[in-house]
């Protein structure tokens, strides 16, 4: 079954490709094709996704993104090029920087559980506001669920105070 979909195609990167390389023939084709065989299995109009296809394929062949030096450069001609055929304003491609993983280091996974920790602290573990209601009715306003071995003890306490109200 076919949904309506937003396809937010995003380029990828080559490794350690700056902004000041010139992409090569091969890398548009291969974006192209791979743009088309998207298109073609989630869009939601296949006839459309078809005609789009067809488009970028001729606009290929003809030099359109022959101009096309960066990748920034290239997302934008190519959403163009699609949304001129498609008409969906919400279809955009996008440029991406190469992802680059943390370093898998004792000192860095201690950082990043460090800088969760400091993140609930800072919200009070989701815990935003309660307030007690004509009528004896509590009112909490919960913003997420901290994970349990953090915030056992400040639900235990907002739990302890909403058990006085009626409601």
């Amino acid at each position: 079954m076919k949904y309506p979909l937003i396809i937010l195609f995003v380029l990828s990167m080559q490794a350690l490709f700056s902004q000041e390389t010139t992409l090569d023939e091969g890398y548009k084709k291969d974006v192209i094709e791979k743009l088309s065989v998207l298109m073609q299995d989630f869009y939601i109009y296949p006839d459309i996704a078809k005609k789009t296809s067809e488009h970028l394929n001729n606009q290929y062949k003809a030099g359109y993104f022959d101009t096309c030096k960066d990748n920034q450069r290239f997302a934008a001609i190519l959403t163009e090029v699609v949304q001129s055929v498609n008409k969906d304003k919400h279809m955009r491609i996008m440029s991406n920087q190469p992802y680059i993983a943390s370093k898998n280091t004792l000192e860095a996974k201690a950082e990043h559980r460090r800088g969760q920790i400091n993140n609930y602290r800072s919200i009070n573990h989701g815990f935003k506001e309660l307030k007690m209601l004509e009528g004896n009715v509590a009112y909490l306003d919960l913003r997420m669920f901290a994970p349990m071995d953090r915030a056992k003890e400040i639900a235990d306490a907002y739990m302890k105070l909403m058990s006085l109200a009626d409601a």
